[in-house]
C-alpha cells in the first residue's frame, strides 16, 4: 500500500481554524467574567484545556506526515535499487513465451485461453488473454510495482521508429491493470488487432509504464516465439500446430 503524506495546505486549514476557535472561546470568556466570575473561571480552564488538545493533535499530524515521507521516500529508493538490479540481472536471460489452456465446459476439449512471458527484468508479466466470453485484453502483471491507470501508456516495437499510445484499465480490486481491446481511434490510439499483428512482426516491445513512487521506466518484453503463442491450437494425439481459427488475436 503506497502512504499519501498530509499536505501543507491541510495543515495550515487546522491550524486555521484552531486560532479561530481560540479567539472565539476568548470573546467568550471576557463575555461571562463580565457577568459572573466562576463561569469566566471555568471557561479559561476550558479554553486552556482545548487549546492543548489542538495543539497536541497538531504536532501529531505532523509527526505522522514526517514519518510517511521518509518511509515513502525509503519505499521509492528500495524500489529503484530493486528495478536497477533486475535490469541488470536479466540482461542475459532468454524468456520464453507461454500458453495456458482450459477445457471447453460444452466440447470437453482444450482451448488456448492466454499466452504469456516475463519481461526481461522479470519484474513485469504480459500476458494476451481470449476469455470464454470473447473478452480480449493485454494484461500487465507487476506483482512488487503499481501502475497508475489514469495516463496512457507508450508502446515502441524495435521495428519500427516510433512508439504509440494505447489506453490501460485496472482490474477490479487489484493493482495490475490491462490493455484494453476498445482503443479510441479519436484518441489516435494504437488499435488493439494492429497491436497484435506488430508482437508477431517484432522480436522486441517496450511498455512505458507511470509506476508508483518510481516513475516512467520503460519495461521490455521478449516477442521471439509470440507467433506461435498468439496462434497455437492443441491438437489431440499429435504436435501442436497452427490454426487460423483458434487464435488469441
Amino acid at each position: 500500500m503506497f502512504l499519501r503524506s498530509r499536505p501543507a495546505k491541510d495543515k495550515g486549514r487546522c491550524d486555521g481554524m484552531t486560532w479561530l476557535i481560540a479567539i472565539i472561546c476568548i470573546i467568550l470568556i471576557i463575555y461571562f467574567w463580565r457577568i459572573f466570575l466562576p463561569l469566566g473561571i471555568v471557561a479559561a480552564i476550558g479554553l486552556a484545556i482545548l487549546i492543548g488538545y489542538f495543539q497536541m493533535e497538531s504536532n501529531r499530524n505532523e509527526r505522522n506526515r514526517k514519518l510517511e515521507e521518509q518511509a515513502a521516500r525509503e519505499r521509492t529508493i528500495k524500489a529503484k535499487e530493486g528495478i536497477a538490479k533486475a535490469k541488470d540481472a536479466g540482461k542475459d536471460i532468454v524468456r520464453e513465451w507461454e500458453v495456458f489452456s482450459e477445457t471447453d465446459p460444452a466440447s470437453g476439449k482444450k482451448v488456448p485461453r492466454s499466452a504469456s512471458v516475463l519481461s526481461d527484468d522479470g519484474l513485469c508479466r504480459l500476458q494476451i488473454e481470449k476469455r470464454i466470453n470473447g473478452t480480449r485484453l493485454a494484461g500487465i502483471y507487476c506483482p512488487s510495482l503499481k501502475i497508475s491507470s489514469y495516463e496512457k501508456i507508450e508502446v515502441k516495437f524495435d521495428n519500427r521508429d516510433t512508439s504509440d499510445t494505447m489506453k490501460i484499465e485496472r482490474f477490479s480490486n487489484s493493482d495490475d491493470v490491462f490493455i484494453s481491446s476498445y482503443q479510441s481511434t479519436y484518441d489516435r490510439n494504437l488499435s488493439y488487432d494492429e497491436f497484435l499483428r506488430r508482437m508477431t512482426r517484432a522480436t522486441k516491445i517496450a511498455l512505458l509504464l507511470d509506476m508508483k513512487e518510481v516513475g516512467k521506466h520503460w519495461i521490455t518484453f521478449s516477442l521471439g516465439g509470440s507467433g506461435p503463442a498468439l496462434m497455437l491450437s492443441p491438437v489431440k494425439n499429435g504436435p501442436r500446430q497452427f490454426s487460423k481459427v483458434d487464435t488469441l488475436a
